[in-house]
């Protein structure tokens, strides 16, 4: 299946909509980010139990190495794939100085074992 985006200027980015755990949440897909990082507030918001003991990680971002945790979601999906016991990354982009009105950045991370194909003059990617 073909999934169209619109991009205006080149400043525009490519938003994906995606569930975790039956919720639904935007996303950026993020070609230049290896993992999928998702807001820790939009995480809060659902009603997501965050542990202190969840194992924490440093990201490399391009704003430089943050501090993020490992967190599971029981089923992550986005673009008709999805994927159970999935593994993201959550910190809070708020404390970060991050105002986005974005919920996370899809990674690559999400299409590794898929064929991503993203078709800039179409204005539209699929997934197979």
């Amino acid at each position: 299946m073909k999934y169209p985006f619109s991009l205006r200027n080149e400043d525009d980015i490519i938003l994906v909509n995606g569930l975790i755990n039956g919720n639904g949440i935007l996303l950026v897909l993020d070609t230049a980010a290896t993992q999928t990082v998702i807001d820790l507030n939009t995480l809060l918001i659902m009603g997501y139990k965050i542990s202190d003991a969840s194992e924490i990680v440093y990201l490399e971002t391009s704003n430089g190495v943050i501090e993020a945790k490992r967190i599971p979601a029981e089923t992550f999906s986005a673009l008709g794939t999805e994927h159970s016991n999935y593994e993201l990354f959550t910190y809070d982009f708020l404390l970060s100085g991050i105002t986005s009105p974005y919920d996370g950045l899809l990674g690559l991370d999400f299409f590794k074992d898929k064929i991503l194909t993203i078709d800039f003059r179409n204005q539209e990617l699929w997934v197979e």
